[in-house]
């Protein structure tokens, strides 16, 4: 061909196509990637991040200079070979590098996965060649035409889903309603419901010895107006007991009057 791809820079690293003059033609981007794969009839283009990096492959049509598969996850490839006709395209763990989880993963020319084969032991991947002219060259596939599969990985072929929050069986397949600040107002005010911070009441516990809660740190006007208090309340309840056993304070000589009256002889 007359065009070429370079992957330059620091990562992200950039990667360009550029013409036999070396005159930049078009710009991919910016992304963890270190590996340009050619498709052996020129018209598909693979940009891969292997070795060190995830494993990242994105697939692009040249001629058009339109994306078709972005993000697609070969994790620890150690082989990865474009098929003879250009329609598919193979990665591979091999052994030694790998000595787990040996496998191949085949994909269509827009990294749409159609195949995957754990091996125990797999020591290297490799098309039957073919000679030139056996294959023609032909575009995408009508009905893959401008569609663009992201995100797909080398466990699912399809986009990674985010774990969903765990819900009980019981409630699996409705709808959540629960709302924290519903809760909260829907207990407030009610008999035997926990006081909220903002009544005034404070949840934290005793604390370690020696600490002190900040509503026990009296001023010294409020220390006076607690003691007056409580001495008010403690005469309060000595004159109610002295009421209940009949005396009054205010009749010293109250408990003699019941003594018979002496009267002086004439």
């Amino acid at each position: 061909g007359k065009d070429f791809v370079a992957i330059y820079g620091f990562m992200p690293a950039q990667a360009t196509m550029f013409d036999a003059a070396g005159k930049p033609l078009y710009n991919f981007g910016e992304k963890p990637r270190n590996c340009v794969k050619w498709s052996p009839l020129g018209r598909f283009l693979c940009l891969g991040g292997f070795g060190n990096l995830q494993g990242d492959m994105d697939f692009w049509d040249k001629n058009k200079l339109k994306i078709m598969g972005d993000r697609i996850r070969g994790p620890c490839s150690t082989v990865y070979e474009w098929a003879p006709d250009g329609r598919l395209f193979a990665t591979a763990v091999c052994h030694p590098r790998m000595r787990v989880d040996n496998e191949y993963i085949v994909w269509r020319y827009n990294g749409e996965q159609l195949l995957r084969k754990p091996v125990a032991e797999l020591y290297d991947l490799a098309w039957r060649p073919a000679a030139a002219g056996v294959y023609a060259d032909r575009p995408q596939s009508p009905e893959r035409a401008g569609k663009v599969i992201e995100g797909s990985s080398g466990a699912s072929g399809s986009g990674a889903a985010k774990p969903a929050a765990y819900r009980p069986p019981g409630l699996r397949g409705t709808r959540a309603t629960f709302s924290l600040r519903d809760d909260v107002e829907s207990t407030a005010g009610k008999a035997g419901a926990a006081p909220l911070a903002s009544e005034g009441v404070s949840w934290m516990g005793a604390g370690p010895p020696g600490f002190v809660k900040e509503e026990n740190k009296l001023s010294k006007s409020q220390i006076k107006n607690l003691k007056r208090k409580q001495k008010k309340m403690l005469e309060a309840k000595e004159q109610e007991a002295a009421d209940m056993l009949g005396v009054s304070e205010d009749a010293p000589g109250a408990a003699d009057s019941s003594a018979p009256e002496q009267t002086s002889a004439a």
